[in-house]
């Protein structure tokens, strides 16, 4: 996450301008800027799940010699909203397109002859879409395709949560990695720990799990330990505990071999299955060996695995069964309760959720503030409400009197004019590890006009029930909520033991049902990607990272 006129957007690291600087691009975006080391933030994983949302596009047809004439005429007409662009083909992930302006051809004005479309390669009717541009000029930058479908590479690492693999490519980076050892070696042979280090910096870093030093480029420093964060550009994995001795500077012979892994999403995986049977398999089966897969979707970097065991998934009552939650196989039924109101969405809380087991967790924790005062956007704290009560929250936008807005991440809320003494540190990092407590929800077959008032009709001081009508993984459930009638038809045992069940724990939410505040609208996605005009999907941006076990 790097910042854009003090917004944080989601952006990738384009190269080193100078020891304090570095150069990102914005993925959702396509323009570049300047960012300080210093303000670059790791992006969360529910954000990383997101294509990259603006295409590189050339001007179909228009000669070299008018495209400078040509770009400057577009930026004029860049705010105009009836502009509309015909994909003629698509190469190497760059699109070739023709921008019509109130219904006439752009590229015409400059030279461009459409008669010459029919003799493209891969001519097809073009497809035309409406969208908005942002940066027109970035200098296209050549991109290395393979003519073969099938690929063959080393599986390194997994994430955890989603079906998200890393693979370094086959036989293209033995030879390259042969000749990154073969510099780490050197500079291992006469160790040069870093004096500071910043977010974004390259360096040599050696892995805890095997003790090998591997390229890696700095997440995140840890004063009280004396540590770095690392994520491995080679492997794809991190290590949040590298003491600083072992952090040693970054070779300028290394600068310019570009990192060796590429992340994939794996095609038509769900999350069930990810966890219960593909998951397990690749980790005890595929870690570090080579595998082959498709490539689907190049833009996207979607990919078929080959050789994925085809188990069927544990039912979804007996999933429900072992988490004491109850969820109707069809319908995905929870209960719980509302834990804040966000304009046109809620937050919800399930009676399962482990709010009561973090609220203790919490209790425990020794407050400590910050003395350095270099509290800053998108850092993660804990955050002190109006009862005293800690809570989860990352910054999000901070007053020029040092007042902070901060949001929850286990009731939804955002807390407002928070002072800095309101703010914790972290003292240990997997509290920030466990999922989110309470959950986006917007009310199905209900207009965006009529949200808000149906919302306020739900119960604030007692639980309820909600039937999730979309993917319960989703960012935003969409749901309906259960009205008596519908409670009523369950059998009367399965009534009687879940009237037990909520009641008991009904007394205990009661005082931890925050009344409803209305804060600010993001839809489905926060801290500003929302907010900003999106164009065409591209590719997602996931820069490869060592692997558990080299």
């Amino acid at each position: 996450m790097a910042l854009f006129e003090e917004v944080p957007y989601r952006a990738m690291i384009r190269q080193e301008e100078n020891e304090n600087d570095v150069k990102v691009y914005f993925v959702d975006y396509g323009n570049t800027d300047i960012s300080a080391k210093t303000s670059l933030k790791r992006c969360s994983d529910e954000l990383s799940k997101y294509p990259s949302q603006a295409k590189r596009c050339r001007l179909f047809g228009i000669s070299s010699t008018k495209l400078a004439d040509a770009f400057a005429s577009l930026e004029e007409k860049s705010e105009l909203e009836s502009i509309e662009f015909s994909i003629v083909n698509e190469k190497n992930q760059i699109f070739d397109v023709l921008i019509y302006v109130e219904n006439e051809c752009f590229n015409e004005q400059f030279g461009c002859d459409l008669s010459t479309i029919a003799e493209e390669e891969k001519s097809e009717v073009p497809q035309t879409t409406t969208a908005e541009t942002t940066e027109v000029k970035e200098e296209i930058e050549p991109i290395v395709s393979t003519t073969s479908k099938t690929h063959r590479g080393l599986f390194t690492h997994m994430e955890t949560e989603r079906p998200y693999v890393y693979i370094q490519l086959l036989p293209n980076s033995e030879e390259k990695l042969e000749k990154i050892n073969e510099i780490i070696d050197q500079t291992t042979a006469n160790p040069k720990p870093i004096s500071e280090g910043h977010a974004g910096d390259l360096v040599i870093a050696r892995f805890t799990d095997d003790q090998t030093y591997y390229r890696a480029r700095i997440q995140s420093f840890s004063a009280e330990s004396n540590s770095y964060s690392v994520y491995f550009i080679d492997f794809g994995n991190v290590d949040d505990n590298v003491a600083n001795e072992f952090v040693l500077s970054y070779p300028d012979e290394l600068k310019t071999i570009e990192p060796q892994v590429r992340g994939y999403l794996l095609d038509q995986i769900d999350d069930k299955r990810w966890h219960q049977v593909v998951r397990p398999f690749l980790e005890a089966e595929k870690l570090n060996s080579e595998v082959n897969f498709d490539l689907i979707d190049e833009q996207s970097s979607i990919i078929h695995l080959h050789d994925l065991p085809e188990d069927k998934v544990e039912d979804e009552d007996v999933q429900a069964e072992e988490k004491d939650e109850p969820v109707d196989e069809q319908r995905k039924i929870l209960s719980g309760h509302v834990s804040s109101v966000e304009n046109d969405c809620f937050y919800f809380q399930s009676i399962s959720s482990g709010i009561d087991e973090m609220n203790e967790v919490l209790k425990t924790i020794a407050r400590q503030n910050r003395t350095d005062g270099q509290w800053a956007i998108g850092d993660r704290c804990l955050v002190v409400d109006d009862d005293d009560r800690l809570s989860r929250g990352e910054i999000v936008s901070i007053e020029e009197n040092n007042e902070f807005t901060v949001k929850s991440f286990d009731y939804g809320s955002t807390k407002t004019n928070r002072k800095e003494n309101q703010l914790f540190l972290i003292p240990d990092e997997e509290i920030f590890q466990r999922e989110p407590l309470a959950h986006q929800c917007r009310l199905q077959s209900v207009d965006d006009e009529h949200q808000r008032q149906k919302i306020e009709e739900i119960p604030s001081n007692q639980l309820v029930e909600i039937e999730i009508e979309n993917d319960q993984n989703a960012s935003c459930w969409c749901v309906k909520i259960r009205r008596e009638e519908q409670v009523e038809q369950q059998s009367d045992t399965e009534k009687n033991d879940e009237n037990d069940a909520l009641n008991s724990l009904q007394d205990e939410h009661r005082n931890e049902v925050n009344s409803f505040s209305v804060i600010s609208n993001n839809e489905t996605i926060d801290f500003g990607e929302a907010d900003q005009p999106t164009t065409i999907q591209d590719e997602t941006q996931n820069e490869p990272v060592p692997s558990s076990s080299t």
